[in-house]
């Protein structure tokens, strides 16, 4: 879902070397448990508005689960219009003003085992807290933090409504404290069945370009390695994307320490090798360069010498010639 990578960063593929909960553990089990059924499989609809460093931005959802399935609608309220329909591994992105369109198959999600919840809480690399009695968009929340216990990591800290178990409110922050990424309802309501038929998407976009995104594929590493990785993190993922704007498929590398998504994009070059450079958009951590014939893209929410740590490890392993 949409809402759950904005708000949670917590749908992770694996994470799975950590020992057995700490004492207390399986009570934090279950509060990480309902918050992402109430995320996933609740009813509801709101406005929130999200803070990517100095920009902010209102939106609002309409969400239900029917039939084992997400269905979706998010609208911005500010900035350029646009919107996001969800119908299980469907996604459909909508620009009103241009009149184009993007649909993107994806694999569904499997949410978060009990295995892997039990490492969230056990993660070494974060310490796991319960907070005071807040109040957001009018409703009691409680805050739960996951706190990053170095500079590798940033940390997460939720408000999860009293009754609801929704997280009202969701900051991600540096070690320091400074709060880097936000989203902050301002109004939560639950809403019954029958009133949310109306994010169903749409059949046909009459009036729309639109384009065609295929669903991602596992695929092996290709010779590509990380020679190390910052404490923590792991490789999890290899897959291949195509995002329709190359003539081949990009590579896709997924890393994660439990907590935090690392990806590396890798795509073929022509022409002019690119410079190592680096950038960021609020939490979000970008570095890009050559290698041999490929361009590499690091990015993820992640300080920047963690994504720079996971780029300055990655090498190309020749194959052997054959004799």
């Amino acid at each position: 879902m949409i809402l759950v990578g904005l708000l949670l960063g917590l749908l992770i593929p694996a994470y799975t070397n950590a020992g057995p909960p700490a004492n207390g553990g399986i009570s934090k089990i279950s509060v990480l448990e309902k918050m992402m059924q109430s995320v996933r499989q609740g009813d509801y609809a709101g406005t929130f508005i999200y803070q990517n460093g100095n920009v902010l931005s209102t939106l609002k959802i309409t969400h239900t689960w029917i039939h084992e399935k997400t269905h979706e609608r998010l609208i911005t309220d500010s900035g350029i219009p646009r919107e996001v329909f969800i119908d299980g591994n469907r996604i459909v992105y909508l620009n009103p003003a241009r009149k184009t369109g993007l649909i993107l198959n994806r694999k569904m999600p499997s949410g978060l085992p009990t295995l892997l919840l039990q490492d969230l809480v056990a993660n070494p690399y974060y310490r796991y807290r319960m907070g005071g009695i807040n109040r957001v968009a009018g409703l009691a929340c409680r805050e739960i933090v996951l706190e990053p216990v170095d500079t590798l990591r940033y940390g997460r800290r939720f408000c999860l409504g009293l009754k609801s178990n929704f997280p009202l409110e969701t900051d991600v922050f540096t070690s320091s404290g400074t709060i880097i990424e936000r989203v902050v309802f301002t109004a939560f309501r639950r809403l019954p069945r029958a009133s949310v038929q109306s994010i169903i998407i749409p059949d046909s976009y009459a009036g729309y370009t639109m384009r065609h995104i295929k669903a991602e594929s596992s695929a092996p590493s290709n010779g590509w390695e990380f020679t190390h990785l910052p404490p923590g993190f792991k490789l999890c993922t290899s897959r291949e994307r195509d995002f329709g704007l190359f003539h081949h498929a990009v590579h896709q590398l997924v890393i994660t320490d439990g907590i935090v998504i690392i990806s590396v994009f890798i795509t073929h070059q022509c022409g002019k090798v690119s410079l190592p450079r680096s950038f960021r958009r609020g939490g979000l951590n970008i570095y890009r360069a050559s290698i041999g014939h490929d361009r590499i893209t690091v990015m993820g929410v992640a300080p920047a010498r963690t994504i720079l740590d996971v780029a300055h490890a990655l090498r190309l392993e020749q194959p052997l010639l054959k004799k």
